[in-house]
């Protein structure tokens, strides 16, 4: 199993664990998988978290309001997309304009880095 699958599956068995509605620091899941070197997986977490929002499968936020998990600075928390059904998501033209370009973005960014990733490299640090 590579690290991202298993990062990827942790995140998802803390979320079944809790409420539809909760969400999951990442540090928690960096803190199940390698408990006294925890520190050290928080970008790799930060990294699929920000995967798995650009696939549709969970959403990253900061202070109630979504954000890119890799560009977001301070702590987020991680929640399912099956708690953001319930909440209302009709959007503006503008809108719907600045998500489709942060879409761009992060598809751009998701790309960079695993390119870099596949080529054996650390992880880029790319401009927000």
């Amino acid at each position: 199993m590579t690290a991202s699958k298993a990062i990827e599956d942790a995140i998802f068995a803390l979320l079944s664990q809790r409420e539809a509605s909760a969400t999951i620091c990442p540090s928690e899941v960096a803190r199940k998988l390698a408990p006294t070197q925890w520190k050290t997986l928080m970008p790799s977490v930060r990294e699929v978290a920000a995967q798995l929002a650009i696939d549709g499968r969970l959403i990253a936020t900061q202070k109630g309001k979504e954000v890119n998990a890799l560009t977001a600075h301070g702590p987020i928390r991680l929640k399912s997309m099956d708690s953001h059904f319930g909440e209302s998501t009709k959007l503006n033209d503008r809108e719907q304009s600045t998500n489709t370009t942060r879409q761009f973005d992060q598809k751009n960014r998701s790309h960079k880095i695993a390119k870099a990733i596949k080529a054996g490299q650390e992880s880029p640090r790319l401009p927000k």
